[in-house]
């Protein structure tokens, strides 16, 4: 889901308004739902799954070797072992 022009606009207005304890709160929250999503999208790899992403050097292809708890290790064969964020890869 992404949020509209609408929304995005009424979370600047909110902002706006925000003191040094709010964003700490606000932080708090975005971290806490980040790391819940990236968990989400990494629960869908497994060892062993050809995988893509666009890394440095461009679109690349590989196979999962392992998962850490934060990146994914990639071996990208020639181009060596990756770590790259679950966010970043798709099934290939």
């Amino acid at each position: 889901m992404s949020l509209n022009t609408k929304q995005m606009q009424q979370i600047q207005v909110l902002f706006a308004q925000a003191d040094m304890n709010d964003f700490q709160k606000i932080a708090e929250m975005f971290n806490t739902t980040r790391r819940m999503q990236e968990r989400s999208i990494k629960a869908d790899f497994t060892v062993g799954q050809q995988v893509r992403w666009t890394g440095k050097r461009g679109p690349m292809t590989g196979k999962i070797t392992k998962i850490n708890r934060k990146n994914v290790v990639v071996n990208a064969g020639q181009f060596g072992m990756w770590n790259v964020t679950p966010s970043l890869l798709q099934a290939a």
